[in-house]
């Protein structure tokens, strides 16, 4: 095809779509392909990361109209927040995503409108304090459309939105728990390094970055000392609401080899059936603090080394704090 010939076929195909004016195109039944929806259902699950504070976090939340038309009328609709389907997620989709608690969110201006001729609402505004969540984990509120007063269809597949925030700790807000009364139920091993230092489990709990427990690093007589994974268990003498841990790593090893660095937490109530928590891994600093995914009731709790850092056999901590 020479350029001639293909610049004809062009400027005759452009005149014969222009003939064909946009309005001259009639879809019957037009409205009942625009429906109203909630726009940011269109990402469902909505993620937002919140730092937790005693503070109310504002989400916007605004309506949609699509399809061939624009409303002949205002359109008056109405948010509600629907609990009861945040478990009917978890199952269609295989999470266990807690719900927020009530005392935790508050939807402000639940009416919106969309004016004659336009294809969008102002914004609701629902505010939630992730203070008062559970925990850490993520927690889920769905808000749907439950009613339209004007004459349209609502779009099922958008009619909920599910607002998915999760919270994160820039300073912890919890008093530590005193130590006074507790005592170490279980270890792996320790070791006696020497009177003034000693590796001892005891010297996690005794208050003092000075001491240390340390697994057992002298051989035995088969010549065999040993490795990972080593654990120590803690009994807190009182059962209480815990939120998590703050572990001290050895001061003079600090950026060096043993600290924890892949470690495991359980809790119990009675010492015999455990609940776990995450799988952490430690930076080697001074300290490290560990939030538990929700606030768990603990008498016990299990501290479980899998590797250490510079991957040695041993493993040692200065001190244990909970809170």
């Amino acid at each position: 095809m020479n350029s001639k010939f293909k610049n004809n076929w062009f400027l005759g195909l452009m005149c014969l779509l222009s003939a064909c004016e946009i309005e001259d195109l009639e879809v019957p039944n037009s409205s009942d392909y625009s429906k109203v929806y909630i726009s940011a259902a269109v990402e469902n699950p909505v993620g937002f990361t919140v730092a937790v504070k005693d503070e109310w976090f504002p989400i916007p939340l605004g309506v949609g109209y699509g399809g061939l038309t624009l409303p002949q009328n205002d359109l008056q609709v109405k948010l509600l927040v629907e609990p009861q389907l945040a478990a009917e997620y978890n199952e269609n989709n295989g999470t266990n995503y807690p719900l927020m608690p009530e005392d935790s969110y508050e939807l402000e201006n639940d009416v919106l409108t969309i004016l004659k001729g336009e294809n969008s609402s102002g914004n609701a505004i629902i505010k939630f304090n992730p203070l008062r969540f559970t925990g850490l984990r993520p927690h889920i509120l769905p808000v749907s459309i439950s009613e339209v007063d004007g004459q349209a269809q609502i779009n099922e597949d958008l009619k909920t939105v599910y607002l998915l925030v999760t919270g994160r700790y820039e300073e912890n807000p919890f008093t530590k728990f005193s130590q006074e009364n507790w005592t170490i139920m279980d270890v792996s091993s320790d070791e006696n390094d020497g009177p003034t230092t000693g590796g001892r489990a005891h010297h996690a709990i005794d208050g003092s970055l000075d001491t240390f427990w340390h697994s057992q690093w002298r051989r035995d007589e088969n010549g065999n000392r040993p490795g990972h994974p080593h654990y120590i268990v803690i009994d807190m003498n009182e059962t209480k609401p815990i939120h998590g841990l703050e572990l001290f790593g050895r001061t003079n090893q600090i950026g060096g080899n043993g600290n924890p660095r892949d470690i495991y937490v359980e809790v119990s109530t009675d010492g015999e059936h455990w609940t776990g928590t995450l799988d952490y891994v430690l930076e080697n600093t001074a300290s490290n603090t560990i939030y538990f995914p929700e606030v768990l009731e603990a008498r016990y709790f299990k501290i479980t080394v899998k590797a250490s850092h510079q991957d040695v056999y041993r493993t040692h901590i200065a001190e244990i704090e909970a809170f």
